[in-house]
C-alpha cells in the first residue's frame, strides 16, 4: 500500500516539475507598449529621411501607375454589366440595327406574356386543387371528432394546420389575381 502511494506521489511530482520544461519560449519577454511602438516608428522614419528626395520622384511614378491600373480595373469590372446592345451589332448600322433591336424586344415581351399566362393558369389550378383538399381535410377532421376517434386537442391541432394552409392558399390567390391584372394591362 505504501509503495503504491509513494509511486503515485513520485509521478505527481515528476509531472509538476516536468511541465516547466515544456513552457512556451518568449513568455518572459515584456510586451511592447504603445510608447515603444511609437519610438520604433520614429526611428524608421528618421532612417528614411535622407532618401526622401529620391523616393518622392519614385512615389509619383508609382502613384501614376497605380491610377492607370485602377482605371483599367474599373473598365474590366464594367465588362459584363448592362445589356450592351450597341456593341455587337452583327454588321447592322443605324436604322437597321434599331429595327432589329425593336423586333427582339417585341419578341421578348410576347414570350414573357405567354409565360405569365401559363403561370396564371397553373396558379389557378393549384388554388382550386388546394381548396378542394382543404375542404376534404376539414370534413375528415369533423367526422373523426364526431366519431370520437381523435381527442379535442388533436382536432384543434388539425384545424390549426388547415387554417395555416388556407392562409397560404389565400396568399397564392392574391398573387394570381395580381398576375391576371398585369396580363390584362
Amino acid at each position: 500500500m505504501k509503495t503504491i502511494l509513494s509511486l503515485t506521489l513520485i509521478c505527481v511530482l515528476i509531472a509538476l516539475v516536468g511541465t516547466n520544461a515544456f513552457a512556451q519560449p518568449g513568455k518572459d519577454k515584456p510586451e511592447k507598449t504603445k510608447a515603444t511602438e511609437k519610438k520604433e516608428m520614429q526611428k524608421a522614419e528618421q532612417k528614411a529621411k535622407p532618401e526622401a528626395g529620391k523616393k518622392l520622384d519614385e512615389s509619383k511614378a508609382a502613384k501614376d501607375e497605380k491610377v492607370k491600373k485602377d482605371s483599367l480595373k474599373t473598365d474590366k469590372d464594367n465588362e459584363g454589366q448592362g445589356h450592351a446592345y450597341g456593341k455587337n451589332k452583327g454588321g447592322l448600322e443605324g436604322k437597321e440595327f434599331g429595327q432589329s433591336r425593336a423586333e427582339q424586344a417585341k419578341l421578348e415581351q410576347k414570350q414573357k406574356e405567354q409565360e405569365l399566362g401559363t403561370s396564371v393558369e397553373e396558379g389557378d389550378a393549384k388554388v382550386m386543387e388546394a381548396r378542394e383538399k382543404i375542404a376534404a381535410a376539414k370534413e375528415q377532421a369533423e367526422k373523426e371528432k364526431m366519431a370520437k376517434k381523435i381527442s379535442e386537442a388533436a382536432y384543434q391541432e388539425k384545424m390549426e394546420k388547415i387554417n395555416n394552409a388556407e392562409k397560404a392558399v389565400d396568399d397564392l390567390e392574391m398573387k394570381v389575381k395580381k398576375a391576371k391584372e398585369m396580363q390584362t394591362e
